[in-house]
């Protein structure tokens, strides 16, 4: 039988509010070109708070199975929130292990802000990503 998740206490942006960053490489440039710091390093899980309301056991405990880590650095704002990298995290909570991340000088809200501005972010809500495909295949077709 497997053990109970250690969960966070939630925060409060939906997961369709928050960016999905891709590799965090590309994330820094962007801050690097706004004159940002930010530091690089291996942060206490327990001190971390979450951003986003919502999880999903089934991801954290795939993670958990996967011997490979994860190369992509969790992004983390100068208030300890969360902004990318949630479901990592949550691994690291419950494996009692620090979380390696990047830390940005900013407050969440600005850096949640400053992340709209990153061109290869993303943002799961499926029912836009649905009808974005549905338009273009329509489009294709010359459908209006």
């Amino acid at each position: 039988m497997e053990r109970p998740l250690i969960m966070p206490k939630p925060g409060r942006f939906t997961r369709k509010e928050l960016p999905q960053l891709g590799p965090s490489d590309e994330f820094l440039a962007n801050i690097r070109k706004h004159g940002i710091k930010y530091k690089e390093g291996s942060f206490e899980s327990h001190k971390l708070m979450a951003s986003q309301s919502e999880f999903h056991p089934h991801k954290i405990r795939a993670i958990m199975k996967d011997p490979k880590p994860s190369k992509t650095k969790v992004i983390i704002s100068k208030d300890d929130h969360i902004l990318d990298g949630h479901h990592r995290w949550i691994v690291n909570l419950n494996r009692g292990t620090n979380t390696r991340g990047v830390q940005v000088d900013l407050p969440i809200i600005d850096l949640i802000a400053l992340s709209k501005t990153f061109e290869n972010s993303s943002y799961k809500d499926i029912g836009a990503a649905i009808g974005r495909v549905v338009k273009e295949c329509l489009a294709l077709k010359n459908y209006k």
